[in-house]
């Protein structure tokens, strides 16, 4: 059994990509993972909420929101398979090879792929570029743990995954969860069998595949040979992303090497200051096309202290919630009175079309910059249809943050969605607690006695 520490230190990039902020800020992670070491991390999923994540180009994925302990639970099962899946995995699977690891990170691995795919491509002719359809969704428990059995065999090392697989039947969640570290190493398992009939040299990020022929022909054969495989696992292409491109115009499929335009350690700050409003006033005229450069820059707009994108960021907040997280986390750089005035009212919005998914950033946000008294009785109001206890906990310490004591006490007295957010929300305001359940929420007790929970984060690298 690993410790909190190891536990906690492989999930950071779960903790800092999760498709919800937490309302606690996390402030009880290690006393909640630690509690479940000590009880046993085993036992039920619980609930397990649904995001409708919108996309670019007007679908929405359905996102599973684990638990801590969820995920806690879903790394102590896949650990003893990680040496022998690395092991057998095929050279040009990029990442997630381990999993959840202290000290991963998503951008350094996934240039990592774009490196190996570059260097692959320069002997090649030809590039097959290959997205499998609905990739997560489409991977079942079955799946996987036949995946796994045919990868790994042994059942003592696949017990716990086969617990925590039932588990997660149990609660409707019926397939791999995406967007967590460990879900992405089952997805190389999964893969794993299909990658076995490529002919060709290739290089996968979870289910991006590049494969490297000589001749249009051998494209087609590699295609071939990817649907086969894809088939006898339930899967197949996503057909409108299949492309097949000269090995010459490769390198330049995404453009400047954003990395090249920032400096800041060596350049003087006027320099920087330059080269990045140039990327972001060339991005932002096509922010959809140019996506990749606005999730470049934003963070770094922040980190450089620049607010020429704020007015654009709070333009287009509504017609790009794909972007909340990034958006959100820019503003939270430059709240004033405008931001303030200009969130809370977005948040109202987002509460009347219950947009959940912009909501919850904006209440993490409004939770940092503030809402006023005729917003916050607005707010208390629109919660008596909140379903999601991600979004309830949220608003509610952006009511108590703000220093809304009646509207507090106002939700809290209809009914508790979730008692986690209460705790914390009540102890921001020296409010009375004990009617909350005792037992389950004893780590978070532990947590709160040397101090109320920190702001939800706004910082992200969705």
């Amino acid at each position: 059994m690993e410790t909190v520490d190891s536990v906690l230190s492989a999930l950071e990039e779960d903790l800092r990509t999760t498709w919800v902020p937490d309302a606690l800020g996390h402030v009880d992670a290690s006393k909640l993972v630690e509690s479940a070491i000590r009880t046993g991390l085993g036992d039920s999923l619980g609930t397990v909420e649904r995001l409708a994540v919108p996309k670019p180009d007007g679908s929405s994925l359905t996102a599973p929101v684990l638990s801590l302990r969820a995920s806690a639970w879903l790394h102590s099962a896949v650990q003893p398979l990680k040496p022998a899946v690395d092991a057998a995995l095929a050279p040009g699977v990029c990442g997630y090879r381990f999993g959840a690891e202290a000290g991963l990170s998503y951008s350094s691995e996934h240039r990592r792929f774009q490196q190996f795919a570059k260097g692959e491509a320069e002997g090649a002719g030809f590039v097959v570029i290959a997205d499998v359809a609905k990739f997560f969704r489409g991977s079942s428990w079955t799946v996987v743990l036949d995946s796994v059995d045919r990868l790994v065999g042994g059942k003592a090392s696949t017990s716990e995954l086969n617990e925590f697989a039932r588990s997660a039947e149990r609660s409707g969640l019926n397939h791999l969860p995406a967007g967590y570290a460990d879900a992405r190493f089952l997805s190389n398992v999964v893969l794993s069998a299909t990658d076995e009939l490529i002919p060709n040299s290739f290089a996968r990020w979870v289910d991006d595949y590049r494969i490297f022929v000589d001749t249009e022909d051998e494209a087609a054969t590699a295609v071939e040979s990817l649907q086969v495989g894809l088939r006898t696992a339930g899967l197949s292409l996503n057909a409108a992303k299949l492309r097949v491109i000269p090995a010459s115009l490769f390198p330049t499929m995404k453009g400047v090497p954003l990395e090249s335009v920032y400096h800041p350690e060596v350049e003087s700050a006027e320099d920087v200051r330059s080269s990045l409003r140039s990327v972001f006033w060339n991005a932002a005229s096509d922010p959809t096309a140019n996506r990749r450069s606005i999730r470049f820059v934003l963070p770094r707009l922040a980190e450089q202290r620049d607010d020429v994108a704020v007015d654009w960021a709070l333009a287009v907040l509504p017609q790009m919630p794909w972007e909340a997280p990034r958006i959100c986390s820019y503003l939270a750089a430059f709240v004033n009175a405008e931001v303030s005035a200009s969130v809370e009212r977005q948040l109202i919005g987002a509460l009347e079309t219950k947009s959940t998914w912009t909501a919850t950033r904006l209440s993490a946000l409004a939770a940092t910059a503030g809402v006023s008294k005729s917003a916050a009785n607005v707010i208390a109001e629109a919660m008596k249809s909140v379903r999601s206890p991600a979004l309830w906990s949220l608003l509610l310490r952006s009511l108590s943050l703000s220093g809304h004591s009646t509207e507090v006490h106002q939700v809290v007295s209809r009914g508790v969605t979730d008692p986690r957010g209460a705790l914390a929300a009540l102890r921001d305001i020296d409010a009375d607690d004990s009617f909350l359940d005792q037992t389950n929420l004893l780590p978070t007790r532990e947590a709160l006695a040397a101090g109320p929970a920190p702001a939800p984060v706004t910082d992200s690298i969705l």
